[in-house]
């Protein structure tokens, strides 16, 4: 079972990144309710694309039909998931985030139970241990790394930062001095009242 869910990882991460890759005309209007639905309709059509033709590849390359319903239905339930954490990307970033973060899980849960079910001796299990921790890290930043790249091609609404009137970060007050000590109404350096001191 696990096997299949592989190969159906590995048989779609490489489309969903080619998806991702392909270029696309740009839309005129990405916000809204309608932009919203029509990202959801394509995910899931998408999904349902990619889904039949990793079906079709793996009945091709001699898989059963139970192992490759199995690889198909992991396939979309992870996309399913993945739906409301990916709802601001196109569908094309959504279908590749979801085959390669698939991909990443089945592996890892294969390895690991192949670990143990291979009966390597104390020694051999615990170093395959290590081996598994080393492949989660390395992991964990393939997917900090492929998170970037399909939130910034894939993202079609982005979330501003700043104050709400000119949209800029708020202008720092930290230090001894207040921005209104420093320059005057023109930009012009402001000298304190009492200045010159007496005596001078």
């Amino acid at each position: 079972m696990l096997a299949a869910l592989v190969l159906a990882g590995i048989l779609a991460a490489p489309l969903g990144t080619a998806v991702l890759l392909a270029g696309a005309r740009p839309r005129a209007r990405t916000a809204g309710g309608w932009a919203a639905i029509r990202r959801f309709v394509f995910a899931l059509a998408g999904t349902a694309l990619l889904a039949a033709i990793v079906a079709v590849a793996m009945r091709l390359l001699g898989v059963t039909e139970r192992n490759t319903i199995a690889g198909v239905a992991g396939l979309a339930v992870a996309s399913l998931i993945w739906l409301p954490v990916t709802r601001r990307w196109n569908a094309r970033a959504h279908l590749c985030w979801v085959s390669s973060i698939f991909l990443f899980a089945v592996y890892l849960a294969y390895v690991l139970d192949w670990t143990f079910t291979s009966q390597l001796g104390a020694a051999g299990t615990a170093g395959g241990l290590l081996l598994w921790l080393f492949e989660v890290f390395a992991a964990i930043l393939a997917c900090a790394y492929l998170w970037e790249i399909c939130d910034a091609i894939g993202s079609e609404t982005w979330r501003r930062r700043g104050t709400p009137t000119t949209g800029a970060p708020p202008a720092s007050t930290e230090g001894p001095f207040e921005p209104a000590e420093l320059a005057g109404a023109a930009g012009e350096e402001r000298l304190p009242a009492n200045w010159p001191p007496a005596g001078w």
